[in-house]
């Protein structure tokens, strides 16, 4: 029986297309020396940013066990005019379907009629979903070049003192040249604060932490992505598990936290997901993250009636 297993695992692995993910994964260049600017933060005090992941956008119609309710998202943001930036943490759409796409850019079109800063930009780091049955980095991007500030599925972004990072993680793995893109980066940059994007988490808690599709697969990506990130004031931004926030402090200065999703309840897979969007409140001065969670059909949406808050401090490496 033995022998049949690790025959049918050889077998497996033979007929894996590694090719597919070496193209992926291989830079010909550093996508992350060469930041592009955003205009300066509408408050010198602090960094204002939405933060969505998980939508899985038109997967309602292939199972009724998810609802949402963009609304009160919207009602919100018309009362909400500090906002600075606009962050996708993957999975906004579900299957890569023609569909798919046209389902986003209509979601897109109206989140920006209801931002006042009306050249926000929104930040889309991809997710497994994204590039899913057959899609490819090269379909998303010409989708939508149009619709987010970069469609590329990497590179960095600099607001005033903070500095963004937008990584791959859409295959559950990092790749080499990504880390040591991503090392010479850090190491080069002057920001006082760096945030990371990326779909797929570094760690989660309990029974999660055990399944590989739910974090980063390679136990060596990520100590080396936590020996990049320990000395730095950073945080690394996260969806994909959708069952809820997970904090996990990795330094005194480096965090990690990992949302819940955007859609509600997926009766389906059974993930527990409520349905929520974001605001992260970055203090320049004091290094105070401040991360506001509302429920997508909470009636009185404000800034003060988050259904969920979190305080983080990215304090100096003495």
């Amino acid at each position: 029986m033995k022998k049949i297993f690790i025959a049918i695992i050889a077998l497996l692995l033979f007929s894996c297309d590694f090719s597919y993910f070496e193209d992926r994964l291989s830079l010909s260049e550093n996508p992350f020396t060469e930041p592009k600017e955003i205009s300066e933060a509408v408050s010198d005090e602090k960094l204002c940013c939405l933060v969505l992941t998980d939508a899985h956008y038109n997967r309602e119609l292939r199972d009724n066990g998810i609802t949402r309710n963009e609304e009160n998202l919207f009602k919100f943001l018309d009362g909400y005019k500090n906002l600075d930036a606009v962050f996708f943490l993957g999975d906004m759409i579900d299957d890569a379907k023609e569909s798919d796409y046209e389902r986003l850019k209509v979601f897109i079109d109206d989140l920006k009629k209801h931002i006042a800063k009306e050249d926000v930009k929104i930040i889309s780091a991809p997710g497994n979903h994204d590039y899913n049955k057959g899609s490819n980095k090269d379909e998303w991007n010409l989708e939508f070049k149009d619709y987010v500030f970069d469609s590329a599925n990497m590179g960095a972004y600099e607001i005033g003192d903070v500095m963004i990072y937008k990584l791959d993680s859409a295959y559950r793995m990092l790749g080499r040249d990504q880390l040591d893109a991503l090392a010479e980066a850090v190491e080069k940059n002057s920001a006082k604060y760096n945030l990371i994007l990326s779909h797929v988490p570094i760690s989660l808690k309990g029974f999660d932490q055990g399944l590989f599709e739910f974090v980063l697969a390679d136990v060596n990506e990520k100590g080396k992505l936590l020996k990049i990130l320990k000395d730095e004031r950073a945080i690394y931004l996260s969806g994909h598990h959708h069952k809820g926030d997970v904090l996990n402090k990795y330094s005194p200065s480096f965090y990690e936290y990992v949302f819940p999703a955007f859609h509600k309840k997926d009766d389906a897979l059974n993930l527990e997901s409520k349905g929520y969007y974001h605001i992260i409140e970055l203090n320049k001065e004091d290094g105070i993250l401040d991360i506001y969670s509302f429920l997508i059909d909470n009636e009185n949406a404000s800034i003060t009636t988050a259904d969920k808050h979190k305080t983080l401090s990215l304090q100096a490496v003495p």
